[in-house]
C-alpha cells in the first residue's frame, strides 16, 4: 500500500539546503546523516501524519532534528519534537549547536539520554507516540532492542521510519516488526519500481533473496516507512 508525503514548502526547502551548508563542526558527521533527498522524503512523511507525538534518536548532526522540529512548528502543532543522544558530548554537541544554530529549540526537545532507558520509562508512564524515526546505534543488539521497546509505544496508525535500511541490523529490526508485531512497509515511491528492485537485488546474497523480493521494492532510498495498523 503506498502512503504519500505531503509537499515541502520553498521554506522548507531553503532550510533544508542551510542545513547541509551551515555549521563547520558538523562537517565530518554528515557522512552518517541523511542525505538530502532522504530528508526531504522524511519530512514530508512527517508532514503527512501531523503527529501529535513524535520521538527521534540518535541526535548526531542535528539535521534530521532540526528538519523535523520545524516542520512540526510550521504544522501548528502542539509540543516538541522529542530528541534522544547519550553520546552528543562525544561527537562536541554537534547536533545541540545545530539545534541552537537554527532557533530551534522552541519546537525540539532534546534528551541526553538512551532510547532503551527512555522507551521503557514511557511504557510505564503509559505514553504513546504518533511518529518515531530510529537512526541510533547500527549493531544488532541495539537495533532489534530498539523495535521491540518502539512497537510497544505506537499510537494506531504511528509511522515508524529507518534510515540504513539496508544494514543487517536495521533489514532484521525491520523484519521483525512487519512479522512479529503487525506493521505493514509502507510505499512513498519516492524512486522508480526498478531502482528500488535491482538495489534489492544488490543487497540479495548479505540480507536474502526473501528480504530483497519482499522489503526492498518498498524502501525508498535507504529510508523504510512502516506503519502500526489501526
Amino acid at each position: 500500500m503506498t502512503f504519500e508525503p505531503a509537499p515541502l514548502s520553498p521554506e522548507q526547502l531553503n532550510l533544508h539546503d542551510h542545513l547541509y551548508n551551515g555549521c563547520v563542526a558538523r562537517e565530518n558527521m554528515l557522512g552518517a546523516a541523511v542525505r538530502r533527498h532522504e530528508l526531504d522524503l522524511l519530512v514530508g512523511v512527517y508532514q503527512a501524519v501531523k503527529p501529535r507525538r513524535s520521538l527521534e534518536w540518535g541526535l548526531g548532526s542535528g539535521i534530521s532534528a532540526v528538519a523535523l522540529g520545524k516542520a512540526r512548528q510550521a504544522l501548528n502543532l502542539p509540543g516538541k519534537h522529542v530528541v534522544l543522544d547519550p553520546l552528543q558530548e562525544e561527537l562536541r554537541n554537534c547536533g545541540v549547536m545545530c539545534i541552537e544554530e537554527h532557533g530551534a529549540k522552541d519546537c525540539v526537545e532534546f534528551l541526553p539520554v538512551s532510547s532503551e532507558e527512555f522507551l521503557v520509562d514511557a511504557k510505564k508512564r503509559g505514553e504513546s507516540f504518533d511518529f518515531v524515526f530510529i537512526d541510533g546505534a547500527h549493531d544488532v543488539g541495539h537495533k532489534l532492542t530498539d523495535a521491540c521497546l518502539t512497537s510497544v509505544v505506537l499510537a494506531p496508525g504511528a509511522i515508524v521510519c529507518f534510515h540504513d535500511s539496508f544494514f543487517d541490523s536495521t533489514a532484521i529490526a525491520l523484519a521483525y516488526l512487519v512479522e512479529r508485531c503487525g506493521l505493514e512497509l509502507r510505499e512513498t515511491r519516492a524512486e522508480v519500481p526498478l531502482r528500488r528492485r535491482l538495489r534489492g537485488l544488490k543487497h540479495a546474497s548479505r540480507l536474502g533473496l526473501h528480504f530483497a523480493l519482499k522489503y526492498a521494492p518498498r524502501i525508498d532510498y535507504s529510508l523504510s516507512v512502516l506503519q502500526k495498523k489501526s
